[in-house]
């Protein structure tokens, strides 16, 4: 998890007006029947436009801009000093941070979902579904201080009503055309698409696309009419088995429309039912469609590759897949032969293309799934959320990057594979891995005979691997009933869970960047080692930043609102939630930061490298959250003009009678004043706890100072062993420094760390020197054939035999044959010089006497001197060698 630097900041606690924004109190009352008393599922009542923020409270919604709270509480404070303070509050009506929004809905709102364009913001109720259109940030500044109502729409009015199921998930669309494609999922496995434009009223009326996952998954091929009935309000009342498996908790799509990411995971929606199993459909698109520029091309050659692999392999597949190749096969090949529409939404590569949704094979896809989770999770869970993310190869990306000065490699390497994160409600989650990846699937055109009922029931036969799972809670008597997942923005393998006692951080970063780096390895032969050494490493990081409960003794927080971040260079990076009527954050180190330790190496300090003592002294600790009871008004005030009646109200002020009315009156007082007065001791016992705490801490706090100013006196030379070298620089013997220290101390201390660095070095030098010769670089060609040149060599010695014994004698072998071979060359040799010498007599005999100048003879002797002496030499030269050999024979 990043550093924790700070957390709940003055902006956002009392007095602040940024505290009103998150807090309970509310101008409007919930409508009869209307309220989430009691319910069960997560509240996302906070949504985020860069750093503004949209808080639904009731059935209003309250707005406001971070940096703008920041900066007014800045100048309250550099204003006020110390009179700032909790006494005078300042009203939420008449501060200028504040706009509310007041939306035309009927109960009060349960979730906020911001649109991809960030211009339109779904709203909703527990069995409606509206759509606000937002107005600029500029406009919501200049009415700060004002109460607003935007414009908005209800979707659905005669399907997302009262008489019919919850709605479990609304979702944008992330390939929609400029963002305009709601994609609602009801309890009872309803699945409708929505688009929206402000101009045609009757699209917020009629989904373009809908369809009943229960007749889905049993439907046996595209003729059967998967929307009849779905519309009815009493549609959903009949009890049958699929009713209570199929049970949506949440949805989420596998990616998020961005360049670089693989080609199906944008258009795939993966479901989670409540009784744990999960579902997938793909392809989901809307009726006109808006792809990054990568997406096409990537299908393209998705499918050429499938595609050669069914000719050479084709033998060995089934019948299903024959049927997936040829209708991905026309699915691709309609929108390769569409003319795309330019859209006037901009993106960094230009305008984008907006392409129209093949018409066969059909707009609904197949039902995938269940998938079975391998091996089999022991206890029996509630699913309530899920999050779907991509496997990406991120380090190669970023040096291809470097490489080629291309920030867009960085996301090219996206396989097809994906992490799947379940979200349990007991705060279990339960992380698969999905390795072979979804690809688009369709149901069979038609429905003949038994062989397609046959292909439509071998379904189940993907499956998810099982990697971990991580209980978020240790205390399992604790009931938690609202978990949800929070992206972290900042990497793909992390993620935010908020659930009923804080928000807990979970971080699979590490181990899932080994594991792809493996998975990418181009060897065909990992090695058992590096895999042993990725089994038994831990695979996740586990952190509980943000706390609702003051102490341990505290209840859990009721219905909290799912947790959102937020990164900008003026608030940092910033987790807020909200709990208990009042907000909560936690201000990370911004991974800026790391980098820039990065890039400063061995200069920079970072927090993990000081020591135990310094971190804890440097560790920031969450600020005291005044409980709202001493706030909140108290009953027993009001109890006389709310809770008796007109002709009993003269009773208090009268003398005290036997009646049945009094007694009422008393009875009803002492219990309304016990039930303030549990308030108020609960709150106060909470902060007597809180300061206990605090005082451990600060005791805490001032021994590990201490600890560290006795070892920056034993480093500086102040320490009591030092007192030698002290005293003999207040004599005038040694240099001393403004600080009193001896220059011989430092420059002891100097030498001591310069020689440690240098052995280190060293150290490092020749270890890096040995893993160049274990490495496992492929050899060349020249490198291969100096090692055949060494093993040949080595096979003539007879040091590559295996026995020792049988190689010596295989080599004396050898040489004893070599040295034969040189002395009967040495003999012949010899024997030839002998005849060369015979031959030069005779003719020197006959030379004599045949009359030959004297100048002549002499050449000819002298060549012949030559000759002798160079056959003396290489005989010579022969018997040398024969000894050497003769000797390390008999060696």
């Amino acid at each position: 998890m990043p550093r924790a630097l700070s957390y709940t900041p003055s902006w956002l606690s009392r007095p602040s007006p940024g505290f009103d924004v998150f807090s309970g109190r509310s101008e409007t009352k919930p409508a009869n029947g209307n309220g989430i008393q009691g319910l069960t599922g997560p509240l996302k009542t906070i949504a985020r436009r860069g750093t503004e923020v949209f808080v639904a409270n009731g059935k209003e919604i309250r707005w406001t801009d971070l940096v703008l709270l920041k900066e007014n509480d800045e100048g309250r404070r550099e204003q006020f000093g110390d009179s700032f303070s909790s006494e005078t509050p300042p009203q939420l009506d008449d501060d200028s941070s504040y706009v509310i929004l007041r939306p035309q809905v009927s109960g009060q709102i349960i979730q906020l979902v911001m649109s991809p364009r960030e211009d339109y913001l779904a709203i909703l109720t527990p069995h409606t579904v509206h759509i606000a259109i937002l107005p600029d940030s500029t406009d919501l500044t200049a009415r700060g201080g004002d109460t607003m109502r935007p414009k908005t729409y209800q979707i659905g009015p005669t399907a997302h009503v009262s008489e019919n199921k919850p709605v479990a998930a609304a979702l944008w669309h992330p390939l929609g055309e400029r963002g305009n494609c709601l994609v609602t999922v009801t309890e009872d496995g309803i699945v409708r698409l929505w688009e929206v434009y402000e101009n045609d009223r009757s699209s917020f009326s009629e989904a373009t696309l809908a369809f009943d996952l229960k007749k889905l998954a049993n439907a046996a091929s595209e003729e059967e009419n998967l929307s009849r009935s779905i519309s009815r309000y009493d549609q959903g009342k009949n009890f049958t088995p699929d009713s209570f498996e199929m049970e949506v908790a949440s949805a989420c799509f596998g990616g998020s429309g961005r360049y670089g990411e693989a080609p199906w995971a944008s258009m795939t929606l993966w479901i989670a039912m409540k009784g744990g199993d999960v579902y997938a459909l793909c392809p989901l698109l809307p009726s006109k469609w808006q792809p990054p520029s990568s997406m096409v091309p990537a299908l393209s050659l998705a499918l050429k590759a499938k595609v050669q692999e069914q000719e050479s392999e084709g033998d060995s597949w089934s019948q299903e897949d024959h049927y997936t190749v040829d209708m991905q096969a026309k699915w691709i090949q309609d929108i390769e032969s569409q003319d795309p529409l330019l859209s006037s939404t901009m993106t960094a590569f230009g305008n984008a293309a907006v392409y129209k949704r093949p018409s066969r094979p059909g707009p609904v896809p197949k039902l995938q799934g269940p998938f079975l989770i391998e091996p089999e999770v022991d206890t029996d869970f509630e699913l309530t959320d899920i999050i779907v993310t991509g496997l990406k190869a991120e380090k190669q990306d970023k040096e291809l990057a470097d490489e080629f000065d291309e920030p867009d490699f960085q996301e090219e390497q996206q396989g097809a594979g994906s992490v799947v994160c379940l979200l349990s409600s007991s705060a279990n989650v339960i992380v698969c891995l999905d390795l072979d990846g979804i690809e688009a699937e369709w149901l069979p055109q038609r429905s003949s005979s038994s062989s397609s009922r046959r292909f439509q029931l071998e379904e189940c036969t993907q499956s998810l691997l099982l990697l971990d799972a991580i209980s978020l809670i240790s205390n399992s008597t604790v009931q938690v009933c609202t978990p949800a997942f929070t992206a972290d923005i900042n990497n793909n393998y992390s993620f935010f869970v908020t659930h009923d006692l804080g928000v807990s951080f979970v971080s699979l970063s590490s181990w899932l960047d080994r594991l792809v780096e493996e998975m990418t390895d181009g060897s065909d032969k990992p090695s058992d080692f590096r895999v042993n050494l990725l089994v038994a490493e831990d695979r996740y990081l586990l952190e509980h930043p943000i706390s609702f409960s003051q102490t341990v003794e505290s209840s859990p927080a009721a219905n909290p609102a799912v947790a959102v971040v937020i990164e900008d260079s003026d608030i940092g990076y910033v987790l807020i939630a909200s709990a208990n009527n009042q907000p909560y954050a936690c201000i990370f180190d911004t991974p800026n930061s790391l980098a820039l330790a990065d890039d400063l190496g061995d200069l920079a300090i970072t927090h993990d490298e000081l020591p135990a003592s310094a971190r804890e002294l440097a560790e920031p600790r969450p600020y005291y959250q005044t409980n709202q009871a001493f706030y909140s008004d108290l009953q027993i005030p009001f109890f006389i003009d709310r809770g008796v009646p007109e002709r009993h109200r003269r009773i208090p002020n009268e003398e005290i009678r036997l009646s049945e009315a009094a007694s009422n009156i008393m009875s009803d007082a002492h219990n309304i004043a016990l039930a303030d007065t549990d308030l108020l001791l609960d709150a106060v016992s909470e902060l007597f706890r809180w300061s206990e705490r605090t005082i451990g801490q600060w005791r805490e706090v001032v021994q590990k100072a201490a600890e560290v100013n006795m070892r920056i006196d034993h480093v500086i030379g102040n320490s009591a062993q030092d007192e030698d070298f002290e005293d003999r620089g207040r004599d005038g013997n040694e240099e001393m420094d403004e600080g009193g220290m001896t220059r011989e101390v430092i420059e002891r201390r100097l030498d001591v760390v310069r020689r440690r660095r240098d052995e280190l070095l060293r150290r490092y030098e020749d270890v890096k020197r040995k893993m160049r010769g274990v490495s496992a670089k492929e050899l060349s060609e020249k490198e291969k054939a100096w090692i055949d040149e060494v093993q040949s060599t080595a096979r003539d010695v007879g040091e590559d035999l295996e026995s020792e014994e049988s190689g010596r004698n295989a080599a004396e072998t050898k040489l004893t044959r070599r040295l034969e071979d040189a002395k009967k060359l040495a003999e012949e040799l010899v024997a030839q010089g002998r005849d060369v010498a015979a031959q030069a007599a005779s003719d020197l005999e006959r030379s004599r006497e045949i009359k030959v100048p004297d100048a002549l003879r002499r050449q000819g002797v002298q060549r012949v001197m030559d000759l002798l002496e160079r056959e003396n030499a290489l005989v010579e030269r022969v018997g040398e060698r024969v000894e050497e050999l003769t000797v390390r024979t008999t060696g």
